[in-house]
């Protein structure tokens, strides 16, 4: 249906996404409306992760746009691999895997799998190895889809601006708090969380409110009586920079890097990450994932962690730096 349409709005795939989460047994998934919306927006956000699409929020309206198929390199040593992305019919994998056979049958070994354990409806993911980038590029141009011989995973990394590029983007600031809104809650980045109590101390804060004419949550940065609107993601990280606290988890030897889920990387950061490998990042409680190291950065996240797996040192040290962050190195155990 996306592909079809190359653009939708939101409310559309969202519901689309709970018709499809609804038809799983009920023993599997349950019945809570709250945990059908939860899956909604965990999916959307993997779809955006994994470059299939685009999302374009605006406060009147919230678009999707499916993005061209593409191969994309992924920054690993070794023979050439590329994943595919972005729109896809019914005939795009079985165009690919003929055509591989055509090309070199012996250089060119595509492969699908999962592209989530836990997440059902995303795309699968497709490989394609090859002893040599030139049958990647003949493979693209004989199927019509684009090839991206410089990973995508370095090229979204080398492209992100900075915590205060952001922040001098946005708005002139206006003063005190927006009139009759209500839902009023505080980030306290020690926890990782949004609380109905106001914070004693000086400096950045990030608020939520509810849009009275929406419904929908809105989010403003504050120094001292002057606040600007800001996208949710990074204003937190423009909040935990002023923080002793580190974020970013790195497990180099494993090449995975842990995201708690009350500091959620924003789009592109996450998209980085995610296109190193072509995996969506997998969500992991708490209680079943272990962060080891040296430094006392804060208690654990509450809820769990977004891990994201093949992560290349450069990416994540790109990302850090556009967050201003310092990266915990550490061993993470699953």
């Amino acid at each position: 249906m996306l592909t079809a349409r190359r653009e939708t709005r939101y409310s559309q795939l969202e519901s689309v996404l709970g018709d499809l989460y609804r038809t799983l047994p009920k023993e599997e998934v349950g019945e809570e409306e709250e945990q059908v919306q939860h899956v909604e927006y965990r999916v959307s956000q993997a779809l955006e992760a994994l470059g299939h699409c685009n999302f374009d929020f605006e406060e009147d309206r919230s678009d999707v746009f499916i993005r061209p198929p593409s191969l994309g390199r992924l920054p690993v040593a070794g023979e050439a691999t590329a994943i595919l992305t972005g729109a896809r019919s019914s005939k795009t994998i079985p165009l690919l895997a003929s055509k591989c056979q055509e090309i070199a049958p012996e250089e060119l070994r595509p492969s699908v799998e999962k592209s989530s354990e836990e997440l059902s409806f995303i795309p699968i993911r497709v490989e394609i190895q090859s002893r040599t980038e030139d049958h990647l590029g003949q493979l693209a141009d004989e199927t019509g889809i684009t090839y991206h011989s410089e990973p995508p995973a370095l090229q979204i990394a080398d492209s992100l601006g900075t915590t205060d590029e952001y922040l001098q983007s946005l708005p002139e600031p206006k003063t005190g708090e927006p009139k009759n809104w209500e839902g009023r809650r505080e980030y306290f980045p020690e926890i990782f969380r949004f609380r109905k109590k106001k914070s004693e101390e000086d400096g950045l804060r990030l608020v939520r409110y509810r849009d009275p004419h929406t419904g929908q949550p809105r989010f403003f940065l504050f120094r001292g009586r002057k606040r600007q609107e800001v996208d949710r993601e990074w204003g937190r990280y423009a909040v935990l920079r002023e923080t002793y606290l580190r974020p970013l988890v790195f497990d180099r030897q494993k090449m995975l890097v842990a995201i708690p889920e009350g500091a959620r990387l924003p789009s592109l950061h996450s998209r980085a990450l995610s296109m190193c490998s072509g995996y969506a990042p997998e969500f992991i409680e708490t209680s079943q994932l272990a962060i080891k190291s040296r430094f006392q950065t804060s208690r654990p996240e509450q809820f769990g962690y977004h891990v994201y797996r093949w992560v290349d040192p450069r990416v994540i040290r790109t990302v850090a730096q556009s967050l201003d962050q310092n990266i915990l190195e550490a061993r993470i155990e699953l």
